[in-house]
């Protein structure tokens, strides 16, 4: 639903605002707005609220390759074709790993 495009923040000085495209609205919406809390900026927690949204997108779509993978492997079996699918995922999540 919100997850078809990375979500964004922007800065509005007091407040930040969250954003990300609603289909149901044809285009990008402010899906929230922070405020700074304790010692914390409101652009921070937009930020914090943008990048859990698009890593848990990112894994998401990382979990659905390695089970396709998987699933073929299992119906297959080991082949050229599955094998190189599985470097593939073993790749991706290597790269993953090298980021966080």
């Amino acid at each position: 639903m919100f997850t078809k495009e990375a979500w964004t923040v922007e800065d509005r000085g007091s407040w930040a605002e969250v954003i990300a495209l609603v289909d149901a609205a044809g285009g990008r919406e402010v899906v929230a707005m922070t405020l700074p809390c304790a010692d914390t900026k409101a652009i921070s927690v937009a930020t914090f609220i943008a990048h859990t949204v698009n890593d848990w997108r990112e894994l998401n779509a990382l979990v659905a390759m390695a089970r396709a993978v998987l699933d073929g492997v299992l119906e297959e079996g080991l082949t050229f074709s599955t094998e190189s699918e599985l470097e593939r995922v073993r790749d991706e999540l290597a790269k993953r790993a090298a980021v966080s």
